[in-house]
């Protein structure tokens, strides 16, 4: 388990599930880091509220999962795929359980 403020992600060899306070995702792979520490994986997100769904809309987009490992230290980015903005950019402690505030 990896918790910040606002996000949790639980990593297993097969890959991870990330939790934010208005929406999940996940990774479908290992996150593998190179001899700096680096990731770069590719992912799904989903944005959560409130409401009702739209059956016609899908809720689920590709992303990118990237950033640094350095000791129980992380720094997670994300962005949606074939975008430059950045939609997440936290620090996640190694065994810290995270805080939430889900908007449901």
């Amino acid at each position: 388990m990896w918790g910040g403020n606002h996000t949790v992600m639980q990593i297993s060899p097969q890959g991870a599930s990330v939790e934010f306070d208005c929406a999940n995702g996940k990774i479908a792979g290992p996150m593998a880091t190179d001899d700096s520490g680096h990731f770069d994986v590719a992912g799904t997100y989903s944005p959560e509220g409130p409401g009702p769904i739209r059956e016609d809309k899908p809720r689920e987009s590709r992303a990118r999962y990237s950033g640094t490992v350095t000791g129980d230290m992380m720094l997670l980015t994300l962005r949606l795929e074939g975008s430059s903005e950045m939609l997440v950019s936290v620090s996640l402690t190694h065994g810290k359980p995270g805080k939430l505030r889900k908007c449901y």
